[in-house]
């Protein structure tokens, strides 16, 4: 019921939704484009060259947003130059933690989504002298070969996110009023979403999720996939050599729901964060919070573009 009622209060959201206005201005290389959610502008724009001889420009049309909203980022790659390019396009959030959770870009080719961060990017390559791509939400089947969109995605659920974080000592009181030290993980950069079917998910009675359901394809009945299925599915989607162990000797640490993934000796590094149940009514109420909110949120995502000279013989 609950979800129903939000599924409900979103579509009526979605009339004064939540503002997505983007900006770009292109100098030599590098550009950023910036979204905001309601009554939003963009902020400012960073400008480098690269010895790149061409231009990059990114649509300025607004977009009205709500959670569970996709769409294409419209731009055109010109190359002026003497020699075929490579260019690779990396996303930087910064500003509303909340919005930073929910908001992302990708290149979606094959069925396989490449999120844009810090650690991932997407390489175009072999960009022929004198040549123009469109990468548009109007491409045809022969211009999407090797040259898919970057899309932005605003997440429907926040059901988990890898994370760039670092350990910290925290202090907390007792019970008996004395103080202790616990780790926590201190996240610097929200990197991609984690994403199932909340409506077929089960909980344990301490909130954890136990299993979810997924469809099929060319069948009717969907499998279910069981919380340690799913932790190692994510922990090789990141890395291949990169495995989930729950208990006994090479047990995968944890603190809390962050689970240890890519990290350094200090603590530093790439972290799996998995909601409970409570986290994920926390982050629903914190959607509806969004979606009714007045003032401007302060959120900016920048997209930079870096070049280099292809091998490609053209």
């Amino acid at each position: 019921m609950d979800r129903a009622k939000r599924r409900i209060f979103l579509q009526a959201g979605a009339t004064v939704g939540a503002f997505l206005l983007i900006g770009a201005t292109i100098f030599g290389l590098t550009s950023a484009w910036y979204s905001n959610v309601v009554q939003m502008n963009a902020l400012q724009v960073r400008t480098e060259h690269f010895g790149f001889q061409g231009s990059i420009q990114v649509g300025t049309n607004g977009i009205t947003a709500s959670p569970g909203d996709s769409g294409v980022l419209n731009m055109t790659i010109r190359n002026d130059g003497e020699k075929a390019v490579n260019i690779r396009v990396d996303a930087k959030k910064e500003g509303n933690v909340a919005l930073q959770k929910r908001i992302y870009c990708y290149a979606e080719q094959d069925g396989e989504k490449t999120y844009l961060n810090s650690r991932n990017g997407w390489l175009y390559t072999g960009i022929a002298p004198n040549e123009t791509w469109n990468l548009t939400e109007n491409q045809n089947e022969e211009q999407v070969s090797g040259k898919p969109t970057i899309q932005w995605q605003w997440v429907y659920d926040v059901e988990g996110y890898y994370v760039l974080g670092t350990v910290k000592d925290k202090t907390e009181e007792t019970t008996d009023g004395g103080t202790k030290i616990v780790p926590e993980v201190e996240v610097t950069e929200y990197l991609l979403p984690v994403e199932y079917d909340l409506d077929t998910a089960v909980f344990d009675n301490d909130g954890q999720l136990v299993s979810f359901q997924r469809p099929v394809s060319g069948s009717d009945t969907p499998e279910t996939v069981t919380r340690e299925e799913f932790l190692e599915e994510m922990f090789q989607a990141w890395r291949e050599d990169l495995h989930y162990v729950k208990s006994g000797e090479g047990a995968t640490k944890h603190i809390g729901n962050y689970f240890l993934l890519d990290v350094d000796e200090n603590g530093q590094g790439v972290w799996l964060y998995l909601c409970d149940r409570t986290a994920i009514q926390e982050e629903a109420a914190t959607d509806k919070t969004l979606m009714e909110a007045t003032d401007p949120a302060d959120f900016k995502l920048t997209l930079t573009f870096m070049a280099e000279n292809s091998a490609d013989d053209f």
